[in-house]
């Protein structure tokens, strides 16, 4: 599949990435160790963003910076948050499938993110690599994940950390309101 998605045939990417795509997310709902798939995927993530690079078709591209994300998990030490860029990057909006620990890593990159804006702001410097609207649009869809699972403190830190606190009213239901 890699070597698929990095040839210069593209009729062959949008079957590929739906392999890939299937591969991933069959593995990785219920993730308690680092999947098999993501383990196999690992020594090829650089070779996979440089093919995202070259391509130009902007629907598979989404659908590569979908797959790119969750890739990116394995690559978290590198300080970059590579799994906000590629989800900024993608249009598909159903994070859900990747799983829960998906869901955590994603929420973890949003903190450190806006912790970096903040400071910036601060310093008055404006050199952030992402758009505070992206990390709140990414913010109120990740919340209600976190409050269906029974996880209401890191739907809340996640709010505070984004500085988006004022939109908790809007998931509060009579079933989470205690």
């Amino acid at each position: 599949l890699v070597e698929r998605l990095t040839e210069s045939n593209s009729s062959l990417y949008a079957q590929s990435l739906d392999q890939l795509k299937e591969f991933i997310s069959s593995s990785t709902s219920s993730m308690t160790a680092v999947p098999k798939p993501l383990k196999f995927l690992h020594p090829h993530y650089e070779t996979l963003t440089q093919a995202y690079d070259k391509w130009s078709d902007s629907k598979l591209k989404s659908q590569f910076a979908d797959i790119l994300s969750v890739l990116s998990m394995t690559h978290s030490d590198t300080g970059d948050h590579d799994a906000l860029k590629f989800r900024i990057l993608s249009k598909e909006t159903d994070y859900e499938k990747w799983g829960h620990e998906y869901i955590r890593h994603l929420a973890l990159e949003i903190g450190e993110a806006s912790a970096e804006i903040l400071e910036e702001e601060a310093e008055e410097e404006v050199t952030a690599k992402f758009d505070g609207k992206d990390l709140k649009q990414i913010t109120l869809k990740i919340v209600p994940y976190f409050l269906k699972h029974n996880q209401e403190a890191d739907a809340i830190d996640l709010l505070l950390e984004t500085d988006n606190i004022s939109e908790l009213p809007q998931f509060v239901d009579k079933e989470i309101y205690g």
